[in-house]
């Protein structure tokens, strides 16, 4: 399941706009120049710079402040309710006819339904079986949650008892509070998490290698 192709190239375009802006004040991939357009980036790069950026959320504010990419009120707002982002580290663990469910990884998170932007999440990762390991940024689009195009996945090597162990946690989630389809949740905080360093490396978990790959935006 994807947005429409309209709200996609708009999501699209504003949050190039926006992390253009925050390479060019942070300087994060001056090597690639601090003009160039953020969609024609390498992948990897991209994923840095959005890392850096929201770390810094006083750059949003700076940026719907000062408006230098001259955007219309309708956009502003838009790009307002970006405050309400998670950025983390996810199991996208079941694909629905509705969208994807993306798991929190903290065992006491929250279940996403995210919607694709140019392509549906199911043909992103096609080649990649679930449950996967992936770091990205959901974001609000209107009523429904996105995840940036960004989509980096950590190869996992999941035995039994960690699907088991998802499936109960989606279980135990949906009961309590359901699938989260639009942000901010009821009594739902900004959260942001840490980019892994680790690749190929044991995670202390048993039944799980990870490495980390690029996925295609």
């Amino acid at each position: 399941m994807q947005v429409p192709e309209y709200e996609g190239r708009l999501f699209s375009h504003l949050y190039g706009e926006f992390m253009r802006f925050g390479n060019q004040r942070l300087e994060i991939a001056d090597d690639e120049g601090l003009d160039i357009r953020f969609e024609r980036m390498p992948a990897d790069v991209r994923a840095r710079i959005r890392d850096a950026v929201w770390t810094h959320p006083e750059l949003l504010e700076q940026f719907i402040r000062d408006n230098p990419s001259h955007l219309t009120s309708a956009e502003l707002a838009l790009m307002s309710t970006w405050r309400h982002r998670v950025v983390g580290t996810f199991h996208v663990y079941r694909y629905l006819k509705t969208c994807t469910i993306f798991l929190d990884e903290d065992a006491n998170g929250h279940a996403f339904g995210v919607l694709g932007l140019a392509d549906p999440i199911d043909k992103v990762l096609e080649q990649w079986p679930l449950p996967a390991v992936v770091r990205t940024a959901l974001l609000p689009l209107g009523e429904k949650i996105v995840y940036d195009g960004l989509m980096y996945r950590y190869s996992i090597l999941a035995d039994s008892g960690v699907t088991a162990q998802l499936d109960k946690r989606y279980r135990k989630i949906k009961s309590l509070e359901g699938i989260i389809t639009s942000l901010p949740a009821p009594d739902f905080h900004v959260r942001r998490r840490p980019a892994r360093k680790a690749v190929a490396a044991h995670n202390g978990h048993s039944g799980r290698k990870r490495r980390k790959q690029k996925a295609r935006s």
